[in-house]
């Protein structure tokens, strides 16, 4: 296998990656903007503990090389992860402090007693350089390096002791009036602060004080941040933050800087588009617009694993690392879907709305609700229905009032009380009756029931009787006759009387009337059509056969065969859908033709309740999608670009019968030959694209 044939299979690779990626970009043309940060629900966080990296609990900083594979400073050495594998790369004392990827992708790292870089060698493996041979002897008493810059081309390593300017041919070293604490590398000017003394600059050689900076000398500086425009938030351990623009220095009185000083301030970074991310040691991590309101506030109730966070790190995805106490983090902050789950506290999600300027959350656990306008981020919660403990399975709006389907009965919802309407069990849901416009017909467990508006509320009326199954999915059809899908029997065609008060003709429909299946067929109405979605895909009635026939107009349009478990349209005609393996949005082009969108979708398609899959597309900013642990929150004007800038890799290459490895792409100019009996090979391959690891496939050829 020659060297040569290698590297097409990397190219191979890489192309089929890219070919992905333009599809994402045909479906999702219209939202290509800068990003932002969400501030409904909670971004989705990924948690790695030290068993899963197999490494020490401590992370002080974090770096990217240009492939996009990314580096934590550990307590047991230096961590690269590719999205797949963890590998942690031995240094000497083991400890590290920093970490620097630089503008030519070199790797450096601070250490305890020393500082030096990564080179990697023709076996393919990470070695440690010390730069320690170009500093003085006089000069080695330091401790931890707890800084890395490049300025100038220059790479600097700060200690507490003294810092250290290395050009690539020898290290010049600089000493505090005492001790130094931390630097900073601002609009590529080196900034370093020494408690009691001040704030230092290093400029072309010469370091001098920085005279506005005085009434911070008696702090410890933990972050400097770029704000734009040559201004700057500072963060101090005492007293919070402040800002700096056009010569003044003044303390940043915000509600961010309030919440930080009460949670011990102590990491930060940019986050995204004018938003700021400040790690805290007591309470997690923090996100805030660029006028200091808190738009994201994420710590262990919000499922990170741990509150303190030791470091901030904004990817090249514009997603974040946190380097915490105990463990790694990472934060979609870039995506338009977000969470709302109250830490897993309002259980399973099975059904939603707004009424009366309130969300409604129906879930396992019973009825949640808290105020609609303050829906963003805000320290209001959800509190429990009174009298709604327990299974809910619907929630609708009939002539102002709200109706919820329960496990015990139905129930009428006035503000934070649930009134019982019916203790029968097992409330589905309700539809109106075209010809009674003071009635509802509510399924059941064990059939149906009639509710009654008397005095201006929903009423129970009486059981209809005549029909006895379990009746979740009803549609009435423009004959006035009452439709029913059965996931065990079939399809039903009911009649009722005059009085809609019993049932007087019943019609099953299955294998024998053109169903694929008596299993598994789910009822949907589309344009005041009725459909009903199979294992072989979507299926509509036929009246002059009195059967049905599969229906290749609707597959076509939802681009699969197999049941769509759930659609909804909203009131611009989008048909919001979740079938077996995929779930998405049809939207509505101006020649009556649609667009399928599924793209924004895939990290919830294994997190729907199955066969209990729910979305309420409330308006483009607020669309609901039901989950095993709560609820999904999506907008579609949230400025979200999935063209994303990745590559696929072949990381190695292993040689079974010769027990070693190759790393084809750094051999320029070897080439191999091995005999027939010698043809068993293993490639290693990863692509860093960490936004849905889970989703990520990969195509091969050999």
């Amino acid at each position: 296998l020659l060297h040569s044939e290698i590297n097409v299979i990397f190219v191979i690779i890489n192309c089929l990656a890219v070919r992905k990626i333009f599809f994402i970009l045909l479906l999702l043309i219209p939202i290509l903007s800068p990003g932002q940060v969400k501030t409904i629900g909670t971004p989705k966080v990924l948690n790695y503990s030290k068993t899963e990296y197999k490494a020490g609990t401590q992370n002080w900083d974090v770096a990217q090389d240009k492939n996009g594979f990314i580096y934590f400073a550990n307590n047991s050495g230096l961590l690269q992860f590719d999205g797949f594998h963890w590998q942690l790369i031995d240094v000497p004392l083991s400890l590290v402090r920093s970490v620097l990827v630089d503008s030519d992708d070199r790797i450096f790292v601070g250490l305890l007693y020393d500082f030096g870089t990564l080179v990697k060698t023709e076996a393919g493996d990470y070695e440690y350089k010390s730069l320690l041979d170009f500093v003085p002897e006089e000069h080695r008493d330091f401790n931890d390096v707890w800084k890395i810059h490049e300025i100038d081309g220059q790479i600097i390593f700060q200690a507490y002791e003294k810092f250290f300017v290395y050009n690539g041919e020898e290290v010049k070293t600089f000493n505090p009036t005492e001790k130094f604490h931390f630097s900073f590398n601002v609009y590529g000017r080196l900034l370093i602060h020494e408690p009691g003394v001040g704030l230092f600059e290093m400029y072309n050689g010469f370091v001098d004080k920085v005279p506005w900076a005085a009434p911070l000398k008696d702090l410890q500086i933990l972050s400097i941040l770029e704000t734009g425009n040559n201004s700057l938030l500072i963060g101090t351990a005492q007293n919070g933050l402040y800002s700096y623009s056009n010569g003044t220095l003044a303390v940043w009185d915000t509600e961010v800087n309030e919440a930080l000083m009460n949670s011990k301030f102590f990491s930060a970074d940019n986050a995204a588009e004018n938003h700021f991310a400040f790690g805290t040691i007591l309470d997690g991590l923090y996100i805030s617009d660029q006028n200091g309101r808190i738009v994201q506030h994420i710590n262990r109730d919000s499922e990170l694993q741990n509150n303190t966070v030791l470091s901030v790190f904004l990817d090249k995805g514009k997603n974040l690392w946190l380097g915490l106490d105990n463990g790694i983090g990472y934060v979609e902050v870039n995506s338009p879907v977000s969470y709302i789950t109250e830490g897993g506290g309002i259980g399973t999600g099975y059904c939603c709305v707004v009424y009366d300027d309130k969300l409604y959350m129906g879930t396992n656990q019973g009825l949640f609700v808290r105020p609609f306008k303050d829906l963003e981020y805000s320290d209001e919660s959800f509190e429990l229905v009174e009298n709604s403990e327990g299974q809910v399975w619907s929630l609708q709006v009939f002539d102002n009032q709200l109706i919820c389907g329960h496990n015990f009965g139905t129930f009428l919802i006035e503000d934070k009380k649930a009134i019982q309407i019916t203790d029968i069990p097992g409330g589905w849901g309700c539809i109106t009756l075209e010809n009674h416009p003071d009635l509802l017909l509510g399924g059941h467990y064990d059939g149906l029931i009639l509710l009654e508006k008397r005095g201006g509320k929903w009423e129970f009326k009486k059981r209809v009787v005549g029909f006895e199954e379990s009746s979740r999915f009803l549609v009435q059809d423009d004959n006035g006759e009452i439709w029913m899908s059965h996931g065990g029997k079939g399809i039903y065609q009911l009649r009722l009387s005059e009085l809609a008060d019993s049932v007087t003709a019943v019609r099953l429909y299955g294998e024998a009337d053109g169903l694929p299946s008596n299993n598994d067929n789910m009822l949907f109405v589309l344009d005041r059509n009725k459909y009903i979605s199979t294992i072989d895909g979507v299926y509509s009635y036929d009246k002059s056969t009195d059967g049905f026939s599969s229906d290749e107009e609707m597959n076509d349009l939802f681009g699969v065969r197999e049941r769509i478990k759930k659609v909804v349209t909203d009131d611009a005609g989008n048909i919001w859908y979740i079938s077996e393996n995929k779930s998405g949005v049809l939207r509505r082009n101006e020649d009556i033709s649609y667009t399928n969108i599924t793209s924004p979708f895939e990290v919830l398609n294994e997190h729907y309740v199955n066969d209990f899959e729910f979305i309420y597309p409330r308006n483009n900013d607020h669309i609901f999608l039901g989950i095993d642990a709560g609820f999904a929150h999506y907008s579609s004007k949230f400025p979200k670009s999935f063209v994303k800038d990745f590559r696929s890799f072949i990381t190695k290459v292993e040689l079974n019968y010769l027990d070693s490895v190759l790393y084809p792409f750094e051999l320029n100019g070897i080439s191999y030959q091995f005999p027939f009996k010698q043809n068993a090979f293993r490639f290693h391959y990863t692509a860093p694209f960490f936004e849905n690891l889970s989703d990520l496939r990969f195509s091969y050829l050999l």
